[in-house]
């Protein structure tokens, strides 16, 4: 029930911020205005996507150890009795898939991280002379 609840959260965060992109201008200049809001949409819609496949990569690794689950038991004479699920087949494409969705995920986050630090400005600096 919790992820479920987190998930209601985050859906209602996202849309909380893609309504104030549509609020009135934010610059007198139009397009830098315009730029602003299309970088802040993209951002908001990245993050909020590589959450969602963040929890997606448990829940596919979740599966994969579920699909792994083996017993067994002495039966007499029959000898060992093997029990096992029956989805075992598909535990290593459910677990190469949430490797490939975390990955996503987690790339969906830095690349927003990125994208939000300041970029770094080299200034020439006069050389004193001798």
């Amino acid at each position: 029930m919790p992820p479920a609840l987190f998930l209601v959260l985050l859906a209602a965060l996202t849309f909380a911020g893609l309504s104030v992109m549509s609020r009135p201008a934010l610059a007198l200049d139009g397009g830098a205005d315009t730029a602003l809001r299309a970088a802040r949409v993209r951002n908001i819609l990245a993050a909020t996507t590589g959450g969602l496949l963040l929890h997606l990569s448990s829940i596919l690794e979740s599966l994969a150890s579920t699909s792994s689950l083996r017993s067994g038991f002495t039966a007499g004479a029959a000898g060992w009795v093997d029990q096992g699920t029956s989805f075992a087949a598909l535990g290593p494409a459910l677990s190469l898939a949430a490797l490939l969705t975390l990955i996503l995920g987690l790339a969906l986050w830095f690349s927003v991280l990125l994208r939000t630090l300041p970029a770094r400005t080299r200034q020439l600096i006069p050389s004193v002379p001798a």
